[in-house]
């Protein structure tokens, strides 16, 4: 092993210019400046708590459902109203909608409302899914089943497709009705 002479110099040792007690005058603090010592501490910015904004829109959305007007509604506003639709069939509110999940929820709607391409018809798919739900809620057992979350109702295209089959199923005459024979 080598060993070092005084008179080398060791990048960040003893033996570096800034460490040194006849340093260059200014060279101690432009080390502590570029360091961070004399940087005054910033405060934190708080996090954003989407709490108020989400209870906001679903109390946008509680007005709109009852007054049947869904035109100009916002895909924040459809998360609002899963909310109230999944508050009235499960009887508790869905908290991660209402917390930080509320800007990803919201996206989400958005995206859906582009690929559906329309407020209304989304609003009915909402419609559908919730009352297919509530039926299914009565009949499980308690203790059985899952919950709709709002990535089953908003991301998730199987649930859309569900919809969509039905649609095209309830535009169909039955072939059982209006008496025909086998």
């Amino acid at each position: 092993m080598r060993r070092l002479e005084s008179k080398e110099v060791v990048p960040n040792g003893p033996g570096n210019t800034c460490f040194r007690k006849d340093a260059p005058e200014g060279a101690a603090a432009a080390m502590a400046e570029w360091a961070g010592a004399n940087k005054e501490e910033k405060k934190k910015p708080r996090r954003r708590s989407w709490t108020k904004a989400a209870r906001a829109v679903v109390e946008e959305a509680r007005e709109r459902l009852e007054a049947r007007r869904w035109d100009g509604a916002e895909p924040r506003v459809l998360v609002g109203l899963y909310a109230v639709l999944h508050e009235s069939v499960y009887g508790v509110e869905p908290t991660e909608v209402l917390g930080d999940a509320f800007p990803g929820a919201c996206s989400a709607a958005g995206k859906l409302t582009r690929e559906v391409g329309d407020v209304a018809r989304v609003v009915e798919f909402l419609r559908w899914t919730w009352s297919r739900e509530r039926r299914r809620e009565k009949a499980r057992a308690p203790g059985e089943g899952f919950r709709i979350g709002w990535r089953l109702q908003f991301c998730a295209r199987s649930l859309l497709t569900d919809w969509k089959v039905d649609v095209v199923r309830s535009a169909r005459p039955n072939p059982t009705a209006g008496g025909a024979k086998r």
